[in-house]
């Protein structure tokens, strides 16, 4: 099993937030590609979306996080993914 995070930033370039409808398309987008998501604010004012993956699809994540870093106005944005055993 793979676990995808996903850190996205609350607040554009420019100090503006961005509005909660971007990121409940995020979710609304995971969660019918692939069943489910968490999310989480952190105090480095970033959420975090999190997916559970049997396979990671690079090419489809590459590419999904290109997506996002145009959406968030963003230089980059870190996608990763790591090992996990549920316990």
């Amino acid at each position: 099993m793979k676990l995808i995070q996903i850190f996205l930033p609350l607040y554009d370039n420019s100090g503006k937030r961005f509005p909660a409808r971007m990121y409940a398309t995020e979710r609304d987008t995971l969660v019918e590609r692939f069943g489910g998501v968490t999310g989480k604010t952190k105090r480095d004012d970033m959420v975090i979306l999190e997916v559970m993956v049997r396979r990671v699809h690079r090419k489809w994540w590459n590419g999904h996080r290109h997506k996002l870093q145009r959406r968030f106005k963003q230089k980059e944005l870190v996608v990763r993914s790591q090992d996990m055993k549920l316990l």
